[in-house]
């Protein structure tokens, strides 16, 4: 595809490029959106709905892998949840 953006590469090669910005500049990108979403100060995890979450992955993973739902990562994720 003649069109594509460069930062994403030609579409065969499958490869992102990055922007080449400095580390500390990313550094403050990366640390200043995740204050900006989840705040400085921790939530506890609510265990119940992480392991829905995980549990509605792994569905999604036996489909795109064509793999049994034990063997996606969603639900060994689910699992170690549950041992919690």
């Amino acid at each position: 595809m003649e069109e594509a953006d460069f930062l994403l590469g030609p579409p065969e090669d499958g490869v992102i490029h990055g922007l080449a910005l400095p580390e500390e500049v990313v550094k403050a990108i990366l640390q200043d959106n995740f204050y900006n979403i989840f705040a400085q100060s921790p939530k506890k995890l609510n265990i119940e709905l992480a392991i829905e979450e995980c549990q509605r992955i792994a569905a999604v993973e036996v489909v795109l892998k064509s793999c049994s739902l034990n063997e996606t990562e969603g639900m060994q994720a689910a699992t170690l949840l549950e041992q919690t």
